[in-house]
């Protein structure tokens, strides 16, 4: 499958401007049906796995049978900020999945003035029924390992009635965020990745996340690991051999856990 990229200038876009986020700072734009969102930016170089990833995640999803937003990669001109030179930033671009008549609700403005602690028994009780896709969305994360899901990355849209966001952002995930260093050691030593098993927004660690669940929700797992696998191959040559391998490893081990949680029910 080849992957197409096309030169955009940023003149071309509306600025959204730099996003603060855990990680760094992203460079966004918009046209009227589309986002492009950079890597996070540090010192002036952008990280490039993150929309990588951020693609690969979309096809893995839908491998999945789980409904999300999809991600392709473009390769954006820019004529630089006083943050960074002028130059070409690889980035992620997706199309707006909001009706001009639909509303985003994130979790965390629907709890913005709650006090106590919004646990996920507390979110199925006052959103039963989403308990399917918000499962889905736990399931999901374990899978590609995100880092980073929280409050303000899920939520519902409002027209009249209400339904579940579709997934999307998922940049942090499949190991985007370690460097090489990290990487080679996993590769060497497996059991190393417990380390890394990071989550949100429920629990510290996805293998306890994703005990939460009560109902496990509707997935498709006749794919292989191979035709998974593929996914990530597809995107080879923007990895390097170290992070190819680890992301590879990591995603055949937790889609073979998840096979086996299924297969006891």
């Amino acid at each position: 499958m080849v992957i197409c990229i096309n030169n955009i200038k940023t003149s071309d876009l509306n600025s959204i401007g730099l996003s603060q986020t855990s990680k760094g700072v992203l460079l966004k734009w918009n046209t009227k049906n589309y986002y492009y969102k950079s890597g996070s930016l540090h010192y002036g170089v952008f990280n490039k796995t993150q929309p990588v990833v951020e693609s690969i995640c979309s096809k893995i999803r839908t491998l999945l049978g789980f409904t999300g937003v999809d991600y392709n990669l473009e390769i954006v001109k820019s004529d630089g900020t006083d943050q960074f030179e002028p130059q070409e930033i690889l980035c992620c671009v997706s199309r707006n999945f909001l009706k001009c008549d639909e509303t985003l609700i994130t979790f965390a403005k629907h709890y913005k003035s709650f006090k106590g602690t919004l646990t996920y028994d507390k979110l199925i009780s006052d959103f039963k029924e989403f308990e399917e896709e918000i499962n889905q969305t736990l399931i999901f994360d374990f899978i590609v390992n995100n880092i980073d899901r929280h409050y303000n990355n899920f939520g519902y849209i409002i027209n009249g009635s209400r339904k579940y966001c579709p997934i999307f952002d998922n940049g942090l995930s499949l190991y985007s965020d370690l460097t090489s260093d990290d990487l080679m050691n996993i590769n060497k030593k497996p059991y190393l990745n417990k380390r890394f098993d990071k989550s949100k927004p429920f629990s510290q660690k996805h293998i306890s996340q994703i005990k939460l669940i009560n109902n496990l929700p509707k997935i498709n797992l006749y794919a292989t690991n191979e035709e998974f696998i593929n996914i990530i191959k597809e995107y080879e040559c923007y990895l390097g051999k170290e992070r190819y391998i680890a992301m590879c490893n990591l995603l055949k081990e937790r889609l073979d856990y998840v096979r086996k949680l299924y297969s006891n029910v």
